[in-house]
């Protein structure tokens, strides 16, 4: 079960191995992109390929019943995107095994890559949980961890990610097969929680830390982007990277174009952060110092937006 990018490693990986895959369920196809196109989910698509038998069921009752149907010893669970009901989860006499991109209990919820990176984390990984009604609340049965690489994006770590929660998925599976499987519950006093991102996780406020910022960058690169504003006009932020201390100014100004990009001061003023890719609206991505050059952008500028009272 599993629908977006994410889960077609685990599709990939579980195939590969020589487990035989009763039934891929992914959600129903739904309209997306320019023009708003009914397109297949990226698991569908590449089940397709391989020529395994997809369902989508629209609703919890249609779940259960092709699930039934399938008579399948166990489920795999990868981004499916609804929550599974205890009848449904009865039906394989495995259970059903969910791969999630964080070191549970740590960032439960919709967006663990995204808010691992924005909190500066040097270390995450994957677990593999037994699946309850409580979305990534089930006993883990297993962790690897993974190094965050100090440049890493939302979408490289995402990756990286994907292949080591499918070759997860196979190991446990092995160790289910095999009654070798354990598992511990989840300590309640560790959880933390990753909601999905929200329109103002993407506006850069630089009263915030250098450090904070560029976090924030490069946790929402590929997407939707960060964004900040230059006389009245957004413009997206792509990549950042913290810069040691300058004089004091006031947050958002602009304190020149250097060879790592355009420095703002952040922070209490002396912070800094250097913008390196940005874009601005209804223009493609290109490095600052470009931008910078065939916008007339003057040290001295401010920008952003008046923080609310």
């Amino acid at each position: 079960m599993g629908t977006p990018r994410f889960a077609v490693p685990v599709l990939e990986a579980i195939a590969d191995a020589g487990h035989e895959v009763a039934l891929v369920i992914t959600q129903p196809d739904r309209p997306g992109g320019r023009g708003l196109r009914t397109g297949s989910s990226p698991v569908k698509a590449f089940a397709e390929t391989r020529g395994l038998s997809v369902a989508q069921p629209a609703t919890g009752s249609e779940l259960y019943k092709v699930l039934k149907e399938a008579r399948a010893e166990v489920g795999a669970v990868a981004a499916y995107g609804r929550l599974i009901g205890p009848k449904t989860l009865a039906l394989p006499k495995g259970g059903c095994l969910a791969v999630h991109p964080s070191l549970l209990p740590k960032y439960r919820g919709a967006a663990p890559i995204q808010r691992a990176l924005m909190a500066g984390e040097e270390i995450t990984g994957v677990t593999i949980i037994q699946v309850t009604p409580t979305f990534d609340a089930g006993p883990i049965l297993a962790q690897a961890p993974l190094a965050v690489e100090p440049d890493e994006t939302a979408g490289s770590l995402h990756d990286r990610l994907a292949r080591l929660g499918a070759d997860l998925m196979v190991e446990t599976l092995s160790e289910l097969a095999s009654g070798a499987l354990r598992q511990r519950a989840q300590d309640e006093s560790k959880v933390t929680y990753a909601p999905l991102i929200a329109p103002e996780d993407e506006r850069l406020d630089f009263h915030r830390p250098g450090r904070d910022l560029a976090n924030q960058v490069r946790a929402l690169n590929p997407w939707p982007g960060c964004r900040t504003v230059r006389r009245g006009k957004d413009l997206k932020v792509w990549r950042a990277v913290a810069r040691p201390p300058g004089e004091g100014l006031a947050p958002g100004t602009v304190a020149g174009l250097g060879p790592h990009g355009l420095e703002v001061a952040c922070g209490a003023g002396t912070d800094r952060v250097a913008l390196t890719e940005v874009q601005p609206a209804g223009g493609r991505r290109m490095r600052a110092d470009e931008y910078a050059r065939g916008h007339r952008l003057q040290a001295g500028e401010v920008l952003g937006e008046p923080r609310p009272v």
